[in-house]
């Protein structure tokens, strides 16, 4: 019987500290971070970051989703985030316009690009909206300031990079093959117009 209880009680603490994937929304309160969560706990406590993953938490924002691989500790409502897998930045969500058209990003996963049409002060002011091109993206934290994207359409996938700035942000594409820029967008916050 202690056999038997001594592998139960084994079993249960490599299946508690087994790495597993999970999402959240980042909470930052008074220098502290936390995984909010639809789990029993709804918001966990981040235990012993590494510096990498430390240094990414630094650069989200609270509101910011992400997911990531870890251990979670639900008895305690604590999380032990390894890896940060991906990343949804609230502060991209809405919508930019560019030289080529307008960016529509309404959540962590898709964006609609609308080209442009005439002159871009009356673009999209009085005109027929032109048909959207769709593109799936993830975006994934890096060391320094800028953000690592992957926008992908039904054939291609694009490598780029994303910085933010006061009123705008740049997204940098790259060629996959040999690494070189191939176009840089700046991106302005557009207020519709009415």
């Amino acid at each position: 019987m202690r056999v038997l209880l001594f592998t139960f009680v084994n079993l249960a603490a490599l299946l508690a500290n087994a790495t597993q994937s999970f999402s959240g929304v980042l909470l930052k309160d008074s220098g502290q971070f936390y995984l909010s969560s639809n789990s029993q706990c709804g918001r966990y406590g981040l235990r012993n970051p590494s510096e990498k993953v430390f240094a990414s938490l630094r650069k989200l924002n609270h509101g910011d989703a992400l997911t990531a691989t870890g251990i979670i500790d639900t008895l305690n409502c604590l999380v032990e985030i390894r890896t940060i897998d991906y990343v949804g930045l609230k502060r991209l969500l809405g919508n930019w316009q560019t030289e080529s058209g307008l960016i529509s990003v309404k959540d962590f996963t898709s964006i609609i690009v609308y080209p442009r049409v005439g002159t871009l002060e009356n673009s999209f002011s009085h005109r027929e909206i032109p048909n959207p091109l769709t593109y799936r993206y993830s975006v994934l934290p890096t060391p320094g300031k800028d953000w690592v994207v992957f926008l992908s359409d039904e054939t291609t996938t694009t490598f780029a990079t994303l910085s933010f700035h006061r009123t705008s942000a740049t997204l940098r594409m790259y060629d996959s093959e040999s690494g070189n820029l191939t176009s840089e967008i700046r991106m302005i916050r557009w207020k519709n117009q009415k």
